[in-house]
């Protein structure tokens, strides 16, 4: 951007081009070229459960230092649905 500031001095920021089209391209077209197929015949926390199943020591969350395993989000995500199911009673 600071490129296009320098040959466009006269034209507003908001006007200017963040990246260049093919770095543009590459964060909202390759990126998200998702070619996985997922059955239609079950519901995201079937396939969750599937995953726990399969791989419960894999990291599933990596944020900043946080790390959680599949086993580790899932009991969490369990005491969640358990908590907000007696906020309903």
């Amino acid at each position: 951007m600071l490129g296009e500031i320098l040959r466009q001095p006269e034209v507003p920021v908001r006007a200017l081009q963040i990246m260049p089209d093919t770095e543009l391209k590459k964060i909202l077209v390759e990126f998200n070229e998702a070619k996985t197929e997922y059955p239609t015949d079950q519901c995201i926390h079937q396939l969750f459960e599937e995953q726990v199943k399969k791989t419960p020591d894999k990291l599933a969350i990596v944020y900043n230092n946080t790390h959680v395993t599949f086993a580790e989000l899932d009991s969490a995500s369990t005491k969640l649905a358990n908590f907000l199911q007696r906020l309903l009673k």
